[in-house]
């Protein structure tokens, strides 16, 4: 009987202190997943409506940005914000090749007073041999702006494009000595680069302006120079 008992209370005990008992027979742990964008319904009372749903779901444009598209639009119907980025790069591209083979008539036509000078200087008894291999990222506009400079007269339009692209650079000096690059190791390049268009001229084209350069960026590899090193003066007698 005392040995039955001592049973009963050591297989109660056991039970107590098991802790599987208290545990729920499911488990489940919230996560909270990535926010999504809800879209607002499609049916609006009022314009003023519309806006309103728009902007509180973040997707309303600035008017201060909608009125610079507008501005460039006047200019250029064909202006999309989608599609000038392909464009921008088509631009990009044939720039920097015609600087490549030195072609100066065609460069003025592809870039603006303002950049002709700043791509050529430094580049007399130089070879410099460029090439486009992929877009690593689809080029696109991060930003419109359209300054007027002294007078009315003088509107221009100035778009700024985001340029991750894959390219070979080698630059070579006078004696045909490696200063910058390689022409066998490709190397990756983001530029944000300016382009501007004339709005009030009819024939006005878009041309590449300037480069933006942030603050985060790292710095550029220096050029590897050739000097002279004058030796010891010599005597009429020693030369």
């Amino acid at each position: 009987m005392a040995a039955s008992m001592r049973l009963n209370i050591a297989k109660g005990v056991t039970c107590l202190l098991n802790v599987a008992r208290f545990a729920p027979s499911c488990l489940v742990i919230p996560v909270r997943t990535k926010k999504r964008l809800k879209l607002p319904p499609r049916s609006y009372e009022s314009l003023e409506q519309q806006q309103k749903q728009l902007k509180a779901a973040g997707m309303m444009i600035p008017e201060e940005k909608m009125s610079q598209i507008r501005k460039i639009r006047e200019s250029d119907p064909d202006f999309r914000i989608k599609t000038f980025g392909e464009k921008a790069q088509e631009i990009f591209i044939e720039a920097h090749n015609n600087l490549a083979n030195f072609n100066e008539e065609k460069l003025h036509t592809l870039v603006t007073e303002h950049c002709y000078p700043e791509m050529v200087q430094g580049n007399e008894c130089k070879t410099i041999r460029w090439s486009f291999l992929e877009s690593l990222e689809p080029p696109r506009v991060v930003h419109v702006r359209c300054p007027t400079l002294l007078n009315e007269d003088m509107l221009y339009g100035q778009v700024t494009v985001r340029i991750h692209i894959r390219q070979i650079l080698a630059i070579y000096d006078q004696f045909g000595r490696l200063m910058y690059g390689s022409e066998q190791i490709p190397k990756d390049v983001l530029e944000y680069v300016v382009f501007e268009r004339h709005l009030l001229h009819r024939t006005g084209q878009w041309r590449l302006h300037d480069k933006i350069v942030p603050s985060w960026a790292p710095p550029k590899d220096p050029l590897i120079k050739t000097v002279m090193i004058p030796g010891p003066t010599l005597t009429p007698s020693e030369a």
